[in-house]
């Protein structure tokens, strides 16, 4: 493999800003250079883009990627495959996920093989790492440009980031069982993908079974946090007593009262910046919300409390860092 190169629309001059030009669909009726961008442009250059990988990973023989380092910011509709690092998409998948990507952006990952990695970042460029012979001709065919990434790295992992190892099932729930008592729920963090879409929180009680822990799928982060306390205010004072509790700046996690017919899940909003400024559209659903500070994760890591979910052979296959954030 070659080193990664980054892929656009955009000559030289573009790239250096002496000509204006659109940047993502958001700029849909709006002037560059004296033309307005139609939807029918838009959509035309988004078609090259997207052909321009599908004649790539052609030409490199690749016909499945691997999902890798996945961002999702929402809730994703149906038809998008759990975006965990190791899950294995056919080319046709692959190509509607790159479309999507320039398009929307409510999540990101790299989609890898041995022959071709390919992914979407800002400003509608693509980063691509394959053979450069078949890069430079693929993006001649599609009036594509390449310019050189130099450092590029999609799995960089500095030498003191320390790495949460395989969960063991049965020491992670003796440990759970003996954190929390029958009046005492703990929290956890379920995380599959990085950003607030690719989380749920979860609180278990002293009698809630923790089967669900066992039928996980391989590749999921999972902490229990028995330090993490929800205070529960009804939701017209939330707002104002996290601001007087906790500032208005600090992050925190907000959430409504576990409904039975979805067991110990938690219907939560992270407001990342803070409290401040939140609306009342912007909390979960119920007359009366539970809420708590952001928590520091990387402490349940040394207790057995946190750990990543195994493949059926044992092996772990995504790498997560103590905080519970993926890297690769």
């Amino acid at each position: 493999m070659t080193s990664v190169v980054l892929v656009a629309k955009y000559d030289e001059a573009a790239r250096k800003g002496e000509v204006e030009d659109w940047t993502s669909n958001d700029d849909i009726g709006a002037g560059f250079a004296g033309e307005v961008l139609s939807a029918a442009e838009y959509y035309r250059v988004e078609d090259r883009y997207v052909d321009f990988v599908r004649s790539l990973a052609m030409s490199c023989g690749v016909t499945e990627f691997v999902i890798r380092a996945a961002m999702v910011t929402k809730a994703l509709p149906p038809w998008v495959p759990s975006l965990r690092s190791g899950v294995v998409v056919d080319l046709r998948t692959a190509m509607e996920l790159v479309r999507r990507m320039l398009r929307i952006g409510d999540f990101s990952c790299v989609l890898c093989h041995d022959e071709l990695s390919v992914s979407v970042e800002t400003d509608f460029y693509l980063a691509v790492q394959a053979d450069h012979a078949k890069l430079a001709g693929s993006a001649q065919r599609f009036d594509l440009h390449l310019y050189p990434a130099d450092g590029w790295s999609w799995f960089e992992l500095e030498d003191d980031a320390a790495v949460l190892g395989k969960l063991d099932h049965h020491r992670f729930l003796d440990h759970v069982r003996l954190s929390r008592g029958a009046d005492e729920p703990i929290v956890l963090l379920e995380r599959w993908a990085n950003g607030p879409g690719g989380q749920r929180w979860h609180l278990v009680r002293g009698r809630d079974s923790l089967d669900w822990v066992m039928e996980l799928p391989p590749g999921v982060a999972l902490a229990a946090l028995p330090d993490v306390r929800i205070r529960w205010v009804p939701r017209r004072g939330v707002v104002s007593e996290i601001g007087a509790e906790l500032g208005d700046d600090e992050p925190v996690v907000v959430v409504a009262r576990p409904q039975a017919e979805v067991g110990s899940v938690l219907e939560a909003v992270v407001l990342s910046g803070g409290a401040y400024q939140a609306e009342d559209a912007d909390l979960p659903p119920g007359g009366e919300l539970g809420w708590f500070a952001y928590p520091d994760i990387s402490g349940a890591a040394g207790h057995s409390l946190a750990g990543v979910t195994s493949e059926r052979n044992g092996e772990v296959d995504a790498l997560w860092d103590t905080d519970l954030t993926l890297i690769r």
